[in-house]
């Protein structure tokens, strides 16, 4: 299987989110499995499968959020050849209603989300530790905002900034570059 880099645009068509993967070192299933808990393999619209692959490893869970997480994760610990092509980029609109993955379920399934990574917490370095608390607390500081939930919003903001510090800074900054970088295409 295969995936690609991903834009997101807003209904109005601007940047607001771009996906690449050129962190990956190596693509051997170890490799790959610290990078996926760690930063998500994902974008769903760019995963190209050989539909007998696809079947093999189970094809999407019933989850209120993270299917795409859990079919890579699938995908993975199939043992399926993976490659990541960084040349392809594939362009989405996220809507701002209608998705599985917005309001309480959200909340919910991030939750969950971060409960199942942790059964993979003893095969990993602490700064990768780290860095998952640091994402989660990060995406929490989001879906409360985005539910309007302000209080814990803050609370999870600072979390996140205190789970660690330099992966806040750093992903604030390639954040901010891949939306100025990516916003005219």
């Amino acid at each position: 299987m295969s995936l690609a880099n991903v834009i997101m645009c807003n209904p109005d068509g601007k940047v607001c989110d771009y996906r690449d993967h050129r962190g990956i070192k190596a693509f051997d299933n170890d490799t790959l499995l610290r990078y996926h808990l760690t930063r998500h393999l994902t974008g769903t619209s760019s995963f190209m499968f050989k539909a007998d692959k696809l079947r093999e490893i189970g094809g999407f869970r019933d989850a209120k959020v993270g299917q795409e997480f859990y079919l890579m994760l699938s995908a993975i610990e199939g043992g399926l050849k993976i490659r990541y092509l960084d040349s392809c980029d594939v362009k989405m609109c996220r809507h701002n209603e209608g998705s599985i993955s917005r309001g309480k379920n959200k909340i919910e399934g991030e939750k969950k989300l971060y409960e199942y990574k942790k059964k993979y917490f003893e095969r990993l370095s602490p700064a990768e530790i780290r860095y998952i608390n640091f994402r989660h607390k990060s995406v929490m500081a989001v879906a409360y905002k985005n539910n309007k939930m302000f209080g814990k919003m803050i609370i999870a903001a600072f979390q996140a900034v205190f789970a660690s510090p330099k992966d806040f800074v750093a992903e604030v900054f390639n954040f901010s570059k891949n939306i100025i970088t990516h916003r005219h295409l």
